[in-house]
């Protein structure tokens, strides 16, 4: 296991500050890549930043799925895929103290036909629910509101290639979604131990 990355930038890109300079450097670095190949392959990129949450109280008699989140996964990328948004992810697992663990999630996708993640973040509140097998329940989902000052966001983020201030906008994203390579409630999970997944193929 590489140490953790001790500083509030990572290539030059600044690292949310609610990290406190201690995140993980593999989750950096693919968020890193995300940014870099999405604008690299599309003219135009939507990234968006979900919490996913089980349910406050658990339904009586009711035990949730143990895959249920990678059924969540994989159901929201085959929709996105099959209306040609392209999408690439990455997903991190974190543990409070509440009883269940909750996740966030960073979507880049072509945005040239996506103005909005509106309907597909209606589409992700439905697919939780029924991943779960419980009710829908739309308040599960939303976008994150990452803590730190000039970084706080609720919406989309839109990249266009050929914005004279592109540099400066993915330097912004970054440091939005450097968030979930933060250490503190990173719960490890799966038969590896691993906190995250991403559907980059890139070398932990």
């Amino acid at each position: 296991m590489k140490p953790p990355h001790n500083d509030d930038q990572f290539r030059s890109y600044p690292i949310n500050p609610a990290n406190n300079n201690e995140s993980n450097p593999k989750i950096l670095n693919v968020l890193y890549n995300l940014i870099h190949n999405s604008i690299r392959k599309h003219s135009k990129v939507i990234v968006t930043h979900l919490v996913i949450n089980y349910p406050s109280i658990k339904p009586e008699g009711h035990e949730y799925p143990d895959q249920a989140f990678e059924v969540f996964i994989n159901t929201l990328i085959h929709f996105l895929k099959r209306n040609g948004f392209d999408p690439v992810y990455v997903a991190v697992t974190e543990k409070d103290s509440s009883p269940h663990p909750h996740y966030h999630l960073c979507l880049a996708c072509d945005g040239r036909f996506l103005w909005s993640f509106d309907k597909q973040l209606l589409k992700a509140k439905e697919y939780w629910c029924n991943a779960l097998k419980i009710e829908y329940n739309p308040g599960l989902i939303y976008h994150c509101s990452a803590t730190g000052i000039n970084y706080k966001r609720k919406r989309d983020i839109f990249l266009e290639r050929n914005n004279p201030n592109i540099e400066c906008r993915m330097q912004d994203t970054f440091t939005y979604i450097s968030y979930l390579a933060k250490l503190r409630t990173k719960f490890k999970i799966g038969d590896h131990g691993n906190s995250w997944s991403s559907s980059l193929s890139l070398k932990r």
